[in-house]
């Protein structure tokens, strides 16, 4: 079930549905509106990445208005997303920025992207894309062994309904906490952090970071420990090393 603060329109299968709802919302429509997506098309992540969004997924992005602060917005769905996997019976970890693995693998991803005029948002829309029913196994094979969905960590099926319906919940309260208790987000973000203590390199603006990653900052910055410091990145790819 839908929260009534949500509008969500439902379709078989779409392009991209962060494309559809920014021209929702290029047109008008309000903060909160949602659209749900069997399956995509051309579905798309971080740095224009390719999304593989076959039917047995949950593939949803909304518009948000009136949010003047969104640097924490990314690591506040994250942990929405890792809420309803949770409840779902599995234990996620965050990965920074936008990813959420189960067992070292990826399951889920959020995109953040904003239009502006000057220096304010005209709004802003939030993919999540959550791989539920279906096995990896039927995945492009460039994605078989870094990726898994519900069902394989299960070894059944799931109610897509219902941990949708969980999902707005959950996202109303992240986002809640994101505006007026940033310091929860950070915290919960980092009990799941899935890179702590681990090598990690960076690309970041054109320039690469090799390091140890030893958590976020308060600013929800990942933090490189290197042969010279502490680097604080704002953004980027990052791998295993």
């Amino acid at each position: 079930m839908t929260p009534p603060a949500w509008t969500v329109e439902r379709v078989a299968s779409v392009e991209s549905t962060m494309d559809a709802a920014r021209v929702k919302a290029r047109a008008g429509a309000p903060d909160r509106w949602a659209i749900v997506a069997e399956s995509m098309t051309g579905g798309r992540g971080t740095h224009g990445r390719p999304w593989h969004a076959p039917t047995g997924g949950l593939y949803a992005s909304f518009i948000l208005r009136g949010v003047s602060d969104p640097h924490l917005l990314t690591l506040a769905l994250g942990n929405a997303v890792a809420d309803v996997l949770e409840v779902a019976g599995v234990e996620p970890k965050l990965k920074w920025v936008n990813d959420v693995w189960v067992g070292g693998k990826k399951i889920a991803g959020i995109l953040v992207e904003a239009e502006s005029t000057g220096a304010s948002f005209d709004f802003i829309v939030c993919g999540i894309g959550i791989n539920l029913n279906g096995h990896a196994a039927a995945f492009p094979a460039a994605l078989r062994d870094s990726v898994t969905t519900l069902e394989d960590e299960l070894a059944c099926d799931v109610c897509i309904p219902d941990l949708e319906g969980f999902l707005w919940q959950s996202v109303d309260r992240w986002l809640d906490h994101a505006a007026n208790a940033p310091g929860r987000v950070l915290e919960r973000f980092r009990e799941r952090d899935a890179l702590l203590g681990r090598r990690v390199a960076v690309e970041s603006g054109g320039k690469r970071v090799e390091g140890e990653a030893t958590g976020i900052d308060d600013k929800g910055r990942l933090l490189v420990r290197t042969a010279t410091g502490t680097t604080a990145v704002a953004s980027g790819s990052v791998t295993l090393s």
